[in-house]
């Protein structure tokens, strides 16, 4: 049943590839929404698909992220990214992140990439919805008192593009 599922899933990744350029991104960074610190994507426009690696700090970052490019490999996309956050500290030491957000990239014609990212996040875990997540806690309120309305993520990097077809 497994190998019926990764062939289904095979012949549908080939099938919209097909008629689009595809290409396979790695990519290295600060810590990302939607690319992370380190990332491996796959890319039959005008969609891409990837895994992430996010943090090494105070917690574990791991995740997934998709994103649409408006136009070819290079240019604006928008994205949304799913990380799991683990940590030893804190009210919710597993939290869910969701990122939205847009970025940029720009590939020069060897293949290699830069890429800008800006991300509005919040945080799920311990039974309630965070805004704020630092040193692996997540908090609504700062230190001082001061309600935390809206945080963001940025991000950017480098990265190699190597085109399939």
């Amino acid at each position: 049943m497994k190998n019926l599922l990764l062939a289904i899933i095979l012949t549908l990744l080939c099938a919209v590839s097909a008629h689009s350029e595809a290409a396979i991104e790695a990519n290295v960074g600060t810590s990302s929404p939607n690319k992370g610190l380190v990332g491996l994507r796959f890319s039959p426009l005008p969609w891409s698909a990837g895994i992430i690696l996010g943090s090494f700090a105070s917690y574990t970052d791991i995740g997934i992220s998709g994103s649409y490019h408006f136009s070819t490999h290079e240019g604006i996309y928008v994205f949304s990214a799913h990380h799991l956050l683990l940590s030893d500290t804190g009210p919710a030491q597993t939290v869910w992140e969701i990122d939205t957000g847009v970025g940029y990239q720009y590939i020069w014609k060897i293949g290699l990439m830069v890429y800008a990212e800006l991300g509005i996040p919040f945080f799920v875990g311990g039974g309630q919805v965070w805004r704020h997540y630092e040193a692996g806690r997540p908090y609504n309120r700062v230190p001082n008192g001061d309600m935390v309305f809206v945080s963001f993520r940025a991000g950017a990097g480098i990265g190699g593009v190597f085109y399939l077809w």
